[in-house]
């Protein structure tokens, strides 16, 4: 009888209502809805910086390129190649092929020159969630 009367005085002593644990809840959801829309925003720009630093990658050796040679080459693939290369092995030893890609969208890059050698377009997808196009030229990286 002891027992029953100690259970019985505790009882309006023990732990949270109900309305304070959904009070709780309900600020974990507002503050959720705020953080998880800004951390995709972050992550979108993040991927947005790191494919406009593989095309910048990719640029500074088509400048090379065209220090060396006074023009720009009017292809990335040489006879032979699969991956594709500038056509200098002097760039092509410098030139990690895995990290000017592995930024883009299906690690895949559009290059197009034209035939006097004086102009090119580099152009990739970036990974984020709207596919942003960037296009290179010799003047700069557009989104």
């Amino acid at each position: 009888m002891a027992h029953y009367a100690k259970i019985k005085g505790m009882k309006g002593q023990s732990g949270f209502t109900i309305l304070e644990i959904i009070v709780v809840i309900a600020i974990i959801a507002i503050l959720a809805a705020i953080a998880i829309p800004n951390y995709i925003a972050i992550q979108d720009r993040a991927y947005l910086a790191t494919a406009r630093e593989s095309i910048s990658y990719l640029r500074s050796f088509l400048e090379i390129y065209r220090v060396d040679y006074k023009f720009y080459p009017s292809s990335l693939i040489m006879e032979g190649e699969t991956r594709g290369s500038p056509l200098t092995p002097s760039i092509m030893a410098f030139l990690d092929w895995d990290k000017a890609l592995a930024n883009l969208e299906g690690n895949l890059l559009t290059y197009s020159g034209n035939a006097e050698g004086s102009n090119y377009t580099l152009t990739g997808k970036a990974k984020d969630r709207n596919h942003t196009v960037l296009s290179a030229t010799p003047t700069g990286i557009f989104p």
